[in-house]
């Protein structure tokens, strides 16, 4: 007789490779596709699945004619592990025209925990809570097991989904080593960022923390080597300067002033760059709704995250996706390494691109066209 499902025993994963757990022991699964649909389950648990959304996952866009066939026996596969350990396979994954239906109680999802986990982080930071707030980041932090739907890459749709989750990941590292700057203990989180920034190395809110994480730690000669780490990379990649809190925080270690242990990552400041050549051409951004954005002499930021001077609401669009800056030469795209590509005339833009008028700038779901403007 099937047991009663708990949230003890049975666990669902997709913070690393897709997993499902019994008492926290992982599950054969089976190949790419049962996993592949396993994985849309998950990731759109509690909702009903269409069986041509499963099988564009599990064949990548590209399903056989007779799919559903095949979908069937990745379904059979899935409900034999959950009926082999003892769960009514015919609840936990149920038939629901037209498809399936996964049942997950939230704390059964890795993904469900973390972003529970990561919210209360920030609640207790919001508070001025930060040890509270660093042991809720690191519990949220604690869920993953290497990068989202790790196993699946390649898979478009798991492409899409891990970009925006992974960027998240990033994010409440960096909160997480903000709380515990703020506890006074800058130099446990120097291996973290130094890490991190070397992935990362035109991400300003790390670098911030980085810098200030290191002259807190009393040392200023190795935070202003950062500084000028930084902006090589800025200037070799961007041609611009470091955002005016970055230049802010390095006059002040210049000047051996005391610095605050906290220095807040979500900084409208962040992000936004001066460019060094004052040759500005007036352009513009229109997007399909006719909005127009104005480009300057700064650089035009483009992200989901909120310090962007454009901020795209799209998980298809990485937290810092891409800049527009002035040169020499004219105007240019910079792909700021976003997981989903920037495209220009169609054509994917690598590295970066000069802007001509009436261009179209893909951007996720988001079209622009760019227009010059009269001097």
């Amino acid at each position: 007789m099937a047991t009663e499902l708990t949230p003890q025993r049975l666990g669902f994963e997709v913070l690393g490779p897709v997993q499902v757990t019994i008492d926290d022991v992982p599950q054969n699964l089976g190949g790419v596709k049962p996993r592949a649909v396993l994985a849309k389950l998950i990731t759109q648990r509690n909702q009903v699945v269409s069986a041509e959304a499963l099988a564009d996952a599990a064949w990548d866009g590209n399903p056989p004619a007779m799919f559903r066939n095949h979908l069937q026996v990745a379904i059979a596969k899935l409900r034999k592990v959950l009926q082999t350990a003892g769960f009514d396979p015919m609840r936990v994954l149920a038939t629901a025209p037209p498809g399936y239906r996964l049942v997950v109680e939230e704390q059964q999802c890795d993904a469900a925990r973390f972003a529970a986990l990561k919210n209360t982080g920030h609640q207790h930071a919001a508070a001025g809570r930060y040890e509270d707030a660093s042991a809720a980041f690191s519990a949220a932090l604690a869920e993953w097991k290497g990068p989202a739907l790790a196993d699946l890459r390649g898979l478009r749709f798991a492409d899409d989904y891990a970009a925006p989750i992974d960027d998240e990941r990033l994010a409440t590292q960096i909160v997480r080593a903000e709380a515990e700057i703020a506890c006074g203990r800058p130099t446990l989180v120097l291996n973290e960022l130094s890490s991190l920034a070397g992935i990362h190395p035109l991400h300003e809110p790390l670098w911030q923390q980085l810098i200030a994480a290191l002259y807190l730690a009393n040392r200023p000669s190795d935070a202003l080597e950062a500084c000028r780490r930084l902006r090589r990379a800025l200037d070799d990649e961007l041609a611009v300067d470091p955002s005016p809190a970055i230049q802010d925080l390095e006059l002040r270690i210049l000047r051996q002033e005391p610095l605050e242990s906290k220095a807040p990552s979500t900084s409208q400041d962040l992000g936004k760059t001066v460019v060094k050549h004052r040759n500005t051409r007036r352009a513009q951004l229109r997007d399909r709704s006719g909005q127009v954005t104005p480009i300057g002499d700064g650089t035009l930021r483009i992200g989901r995250a909120p310090d962007n001077n454009v901020v795209l609401r799209d998980d298809q669009v990485s937290r810092y996706h891409a800049a527009i800056v002035q040169s020499p030469a004219g105007i240019l795209i910079r792909d700021l390494w976003s997981s989903n590509g920037v495209y220009v005339r169609g054509n994917q833009v690598f590295e970066s691109a000069m802007l001509n008028n009436g261009d179209e700038i893909e951007i996720g779901s988001t079209t622009f066209v760019f227009e010059l403007l009269e001097a």
